[in-house]
């Protein structure tokens, strides 16, 4: 068996293949569903890391190997914590988020050989790895992080949440929570591309309308469209740095599914 390890700065995510040979999260305490075990606010990842591990080994038991997706600036410390749990028997395979992202593509019939850009939006970076695929190998061209003030994900979700929250204040668990709820709602992502677009071409009718229900406060369009320009305008830096004009693009991370649907062009 083998344990597919992703540390983020909100959540710990163990993946593992289910006895009907599908790839999924590890059911475990604490998790929330399609995210992970959230990373308390203020606490080390490598914490949750540990606690999740244990957790995954008195479920399933010891994994053969442990494939650790890591970007080049995460800390060794990570890679311990997974030794640790499953004992120094257990090898640890380091691998790039973008190598993973055009691996599972190639897996699934969607990516073919040529050059990609894999933009990963997270809670503070954008990174941008500009990649060739071949026949079985995925190689790095080359490797933008473009890190601006105030966040990335963080910032976007706490412009959204500038409305929802009581007297502005910030956004913390319970916030954050409660927006990943809002945004999992059926029917919410359709509603907020339907909207935002209408906003887009007519903003004086649509920016009052609501596209978001965060613990029964409303985020406008006017709000929303604010916060995907900030991040838009973000991730266009790190783009242009990068230099991917004309390249097929593959958006993952936190926000993108707001993102995509308005960064078209």
């Amino acid at each position: 068996m083998t344990l597919a390890v992703d540390v983020g700065t909100r959540f710990v995510r163990l993946a593992h293949v289910r006895p009907d040979r599908l790839p999924a999260l590890a059911e475990l305490p604490g998790a929330v569903p399609g995210e992970g075990v959230p990373v308390p606010s203020g606490q080390d990842p490598a914490r949750t890391l540990a606690a999740a591990c244990a957790a995954f080994r008195a479920r399933y038991g010891k994994p053969s190997r442990a494939v650790l997706v890591a970007p080049e600036a995460m800390p060794p410390l990570y890679r311990d914590r997974i030794a640790e749990a499953f004992g120094r028997t257990t090898p640890v395979v380091e691998l790039r988020p973008a190598t993973a992202v055009l691996a599972l593509l190639r897996h699934n019939g969607e990516a073919l050989d040529g050059t990609w850009a894999v933009c990963a939006l997270g809670t503070t970076t954008i990174e941008v790895s500009v990649c060739v695929t071949a026949r079985r190998s995925v190689g790095v061209r080359r490797f933008v992080r473009h890190t601006p003030e105030g966040g990335l994900g963080a910032a976007f979700d706490a412009a959204l949440l500038g409305g929802a929250v009581a007297g502005g204040g910030p956004a913390g668990d319970a916030a954050l929570a409660a927006l990943r709820e809002a945004r999992d709602a059926p029917g919410s992502a359709a509603r907020w591309e339907r909207v935002i677009a209408r906003a887009e071409q007519h903003p004086a009718r649509y920016d009052d309308m609501a596209v978001l229900w965060v613990d029964g406060r409303e985020v406008p369009a006017g709000t929303a469209r604010h916060a995907l320009a900030v991040l838009r305008e973000q991730v266009g830096h790190a783009a242009a740095e990068a230099g991917l004009d004309g390249l097929p693009v593959v958006a993952v991370g936190g926000p993108c599914l707001l993102y995509t649907s308005y960064a078209a062009d």
